[in-house]
């Protein structure tokens, strides 16, 4: 905090909040890279029917430490079960649900972590749950609309590059060989008669091909690579 004296009479104390200390930043910073790389992925069906259960368990008049026990014994998501169980140690070495639950903040979320602390500051932990499932749900939901909103330009795009893919693999070097040949014409004759020779052969070693006049002396050497 960083404070200053006003020039006034009396004394004036004004206080304004800094930001946190670059060390601080970086180590939060460290945290959530470390936090998001370790995460472990847990269902949101799972968690929702998890936090439900809790709600109805401790709006019944269940303490939330027994609560936690039988969501434990009754979720069947492995890696829920391993966060619920260590939740269940945490609270009985004394902490409180959002204490335990801090730790894992990137598997259960930040949303839930907040509604948690919510209830217990208030009093009504079945109510902050139970509003986090409905809060849980609307957001599984959107995701899902989301997911189906984004299929079909997907798909369209994958056929697209397929489409493109074939294109210039296959078809674009045919077309290219097709443009790259040209065809050689002549007319062949007697230098002294002027008269056409037909049939004869015609023959170019450098292109290792030829052709043979016709009864005019023309002829047509066809597939001649440009440039030869």
């Amino acid at each position: 905090l960083a404070m200053a004296k006003a020039k006034t009479a009396g004394v004036i104390i004004s206080v304004k909040e800094t930001s946190a200390p670059v060390e601080d930043q970086l180590e939060e910073l460290k945290n959530n890279i470390l936090g998001a790389l370790t995460k472990k992925s847990i269902k949101m069906k799972d968690l929702i029917a998890a936090i439900r259960q809790l709600a109805v368990m401790t709006n019944a008049g269940i303490s939330i430490h027994d609560s936690i026990k039988e969501v434990k014994d009754a979720t069947v998501d492995k890696t829920l079960k391993e966060i619920f169980e260590q939740i269940d140690d945490d609270l009985n070495s004394g902490l409180s649900l959002t204490e335990a639950m801090m730790s894992f903040r990137y598997e259960l979320g930040d949303v839930t972590i907040a509604m948690v602390e919510l209830g217990e500051s208030t009093g009504n932990m079945a109510e902050s749950l139970e509003k986090l499932s409905e809060i849980l749900e609307e957001i599984e939901e959107n995701r899902q609309k989301f997911k189906s909103a984004m299929r079909y330009p997907l798909i369209t795009l994958t056929a697209m590059a397929g489409a493109f893919t074939v294109l210039i693999l296959y078809v674009v070097p045919k077309f290219a060989n097709i443009f790259s040949q040209s065809t050689i014409k002549g007319y062949i004759y007697n230098k002294e008669t002027k008269q056409a020779i037909a049939f004869a052969n015609i023959y170019i070693p450098e292109l290792n091909t030829g052709a043979i006049s016709n009864e005019n002396g023309y002829y047509e050497i066809k597939n001649v690579s440009n440039g030869k």
